[in-house]
């Protein structure tokens, strides 16, 4: 069996400093013209960062919680005011209840799960 090592600390050190938009402006756009096109719901904003995305997303008058692994990352988070839980998305399943959400936005993490195929059935 191979041991995987343990990679919160590298989260919690990079959220110290790290803040903004964590992917690229020009796909964020993009993803933020899809979504607009999209009825208002729920939205799961899953590794959330500072919160940056899902400010976006609650501008836009969709109700988001946001989860993220890092203490530092939601700590940012809440102090722009809004719904966050620190969630370790490898330790599955989703501290959520079935059929809570009708979008899940989920930019740039997927590479960053041990089992991702475990992670999209969850969210399925």
């Amino acid at each position: 069996m191979i041991k995987i090592p343990d990679n919160r600390s590298l989260y919690e050190k990079n959220w110290q400093t790290m803040s903004g938009l964590q992917m690229s402006p020009v796909v964020a756009k993009s993803a933020y013209e899809l979504i607009s096109t999209l009825p208002r719901g729920y939205v799961l904003d899953i590794g959330c960062g500072d919160g940056t995305n899902s400010l976006v997303l609650q501008s836009m008058g969709f109700r988001v919680s946001s989860c993220d692994i890092s203490k530092n990352a939601v700590k940012k988070t809440k102090q722009k005011g809004l719904s966050v839980r620190q969630v370790d998305l490898n330790n599955l399943p989703l501290p959520y209840s079935s059929k809570s959400f009708d979008i899940v936005w989920l930019s740039d993490v997927i590479e960053h799960i041990l089992s991702p195929e475990g992670l999209i059935s969850e969210i399925h």
